[in-house]
């Protein structure tokens, strides 16, 4: 017989939530034992006919509590079965119970079955890790759980391409999810979240910081090999900046606002951002060695709220350069600097160095109207260009950046462009899987705040051109 099962779980907090579970010819003696077995069902009832299959056989209900989320469940059947190891049973698509876990994001399940010896790394038919599926679930919590349990973040996978695959009917069933559960193409992690903000119609902020966090989680790690003899890489991070004033207001109410500042909600996305990175030490996994702020309230602003602290702790220190380089284009009031003696009283906690006391875009004396104040394209891709051929010279290899929209669409622009670059050989954006043949679209890049994308910079090394 055909039926659909509805769940609930009452006992704890965790488990208020409901799920379908659509059965298909599923013996009497299976929803028996269900009943049995489940000590958090609470009631249980039948709904209309489907034609979608059931995955999950009779001896596979360690799989059915994953997707539940019923964790006593699964300890009665693994008190049960002693000769039998978690990853021995596997569905359709070959997904383990920590697969299920970790795309339903029920950390207290994956947790245990993780300290049972389940593999973080075990792959499904499609090469997919637990990391591919916590992370297209949005599911932090548990991505940081996987990594913590050595989750690697290099194995490219790809998605179930089944229409009837029991995990998509969780994110199917409720329409405002913001979770993009499939995803196309075999790739990594970070891509594929990478691959989900790209893909945005719209700048969607509620969805900030969440996938900031989550790419940092699942960042491939230092860049530090050399391609050949006299040739390095470098790992660039570059991330936009907290929600302003300008960006939430718009520029027809922010008129006449000059260097706009975060908004609360753009210090509690660094505040968010502060806490994920401080408890799961990827700074560190990522051996960030540079750290690069743009001179404007905002981007110095969302440095000290999400990332002075480990400045603070690394040992040796981190170097800190406020650049002027990566601001935003000077196109409104709202991106007009503020004089660095001002900066120094404000930010007393930041070394800026050689910035000038003027160094934002000065228009000519001879400019007319509102157009002609503008600072101009070239000008910004020069800069741009000037800094990175700066920092191919220093000695750092995994930089992070905090810049702005348009500044660091026009570093990324310069991927798909033949412009050459004063001591850079070549610049990739690392946000598509390897086999996939395909131009980058870096015009959606940065449209959110707080977004990151990461880039990898090839140049002669410092030793080299030294001896030139």
């Amino acid at each position: 017989f055909s039926k659909v099962v509805k769940t609930r779980f009452d006992n704890v907090a965790s488990y208020n939530l409901e799920y379908l579970m659509v059965v298909t010819e599923v013996p009497s003696h299976v929803v028996t034992g269900v009943e049995e077995i489940h000590a958090e069902m609470k009631q249980l009832r039948l709904y209309g006919g489907s034609t979608i299959r059931w995955p999950y056989e009779s001896v596979q209900l360690l799989l059915w509590s994953a997707r539940a989320g019923a964790l006593s469940a699964i300890k009665n059947y693994v008190l049960r079965s002693k000769d039998l190891h978690v990853d021995d049973i596997r569905d359709i698509v070959g997904r383990t119970a920590l697969h299920v876990s970790a795309a339903t994001g029920h950390y207290d399940c994956a947790f245990f079955l993780l300290k049972l010896g389940a593999d973080p790394n075990a792959e499904d038919g499609n090469n997919s890790t637990p990391l591919h599926y916590a992370v297209a679930s949005g599911n932090i919590a548990v991505v940081q759980l996987l990594v913590e349990f050595g989750a690697s973040c290099t194995i490219c996978g790809s998605c179930c391409d089944e229409t009837n695959d029991i995990l998509s009917l969780v994110y199917s069933t409720q329409m405002n999810h913001p979770r993009p559960y499939r995803w196309s193409g075999k790739l990594l992690p970070y891509e594929i979240v990478r691959r989900h903000i790209d893909g945005l119609e719209l700048v969607l902020q509620s969805q900030q910081p969440l996938w900031t966090a989550v790419m940092f989680l699942v960042h491939p790690g230092a860049t530090t090999t050399k391609v050949s003899s006299g040739v390095r890489e470098q790992k660039i991070l570059c991330m936009r900046h907290g929600e302003s004033l300008w960006n939430a207001q718009g520029p027809a109410r922010a008129k006449g606002l000059i260097d706009a500042p975060m908004t609360i909600k753009g210090y509690q996305q660094s505040a968010y951002l502060r806490s994920v990175l401080k408890n799961s030490h990827t700074l560190y996994r990522l051996n960030v060695q540079l750290i690069i702020v743009s001179p404007l309230t905002r981007a110095l602003e969302t440095y000290t709220e999400s990332l002075h602290w480990f400045v603070q702790e690394s040992s040796p220190p981190v170097r800190v350069v406020v650049d002027a380089r990566v601001a935003e284009r000077l196109i409104s009031s709202g991106s007009r600097g503020t004089p660095r003696s001002l900066l120094v009283r404000k930010f007393p906690h930041i070394d800026f160095g050689n910035l000038a006391e003027t160094w934002w875009f000065q228009p000519t004396a001879l400019a007319k109207n509102f157009k002609e104040r503008q600072e101009p394209e070239e000008n910004v891709s020069e800069r741009v260009k000037e800094f990175l051929s700066w920092l191919s010279q220093q000695k750092e290899e995994n930089i992070l950046v905090i810049g702005h929209g348009v500044a660091l669409r026009t570093m990324t622009n310069l991927v798909n462009s033949e412009q050459e670059m004063t001591g850079c050989q070549s610049l990739e954006v690392l946000a598509y899987g390897k086999d996939k043949e395909e131009t980058v679209e870096t015009d959606k890049m940065f449209r959110c705040n707080l977004d990151l994308v990461s880039l990898k910079m090839t140049s002669p090394s410092p030793e080299l051109l030294l001896n030139l």
